[in-house]
């Protein structure tokens, strides 16, 4: 076989491989009540995006935007703000997000499972959030392989709605 062939079977076998995955997974077990907590995170320049769960059961995963920046003051209420985002080249999508020190997170149910649904078909996730000073930061983060990770962390926190 000449090289130009050989170079065409390799490409050919490196194009049908999956990337590696941009997910990282940990689960922790709460030392008094022996319950598992799961989490997984991917990471961009700027921030990650992750699901989590902190007790398990039905309804219990939620998705968890951290920033590489200080987005606002911790308060006794949460403060809801804008959270922009768009999966691949499809359309941008706002919704309203809890906004504490350096995190964002969503936990209602419609918020998530809509969340959910779409990230797991995405190979790339584009947030916009704004600090407290109303200053825009933009966040680019491979999600490839999220199915697989929300469903361990599913398993894990015994959501099995949330990993469909």
């Amino acid at each position: 076989m000449s090289w130009v062939g050989s170079l065409v079977l390799i490409a050919a076998s490196i194009a049908g491989r999956q990337p590696p995955s941009n997910w990282e997974y940990s689960q922790t077990k709460d030392p008094i009540s022996d319950e598992v907590r799961a989490r997984a995170f991917a990471g961009g320049a700027g921030g990650r995006i992750g699901f989590k769960c902190d007790a398990p059961g039905p309804g219990s995963v939620y998705l968890e935007f951290i920033s590489d920046n200080f987005l606002g003051p911790h308060s006794p209420d949460s403060e809801y703000r804008d959270f922009e985002f768009r999966f691949d080249s499809g359309e941008g999508q706002l919704d309203q997000w809890s906004y504490q020190d350096d995190h964002a997170i969503a936990t209602e149910s419609e918020s998530v499972s809509a969340v959910l649904e779409q990230i797991v078909k995405a190979r790339k996730m584009l947030v916009r959030t704004h600090d407290y000073r109303g200053t825009e930061q933009l966040t680019t983060i491979g999600v490839g392989s999220a199915a697989n990770a929300l469903r361990r962390v599913a398993a894990t926190c015994k959501d099995v709605d949330a990993a469909r």
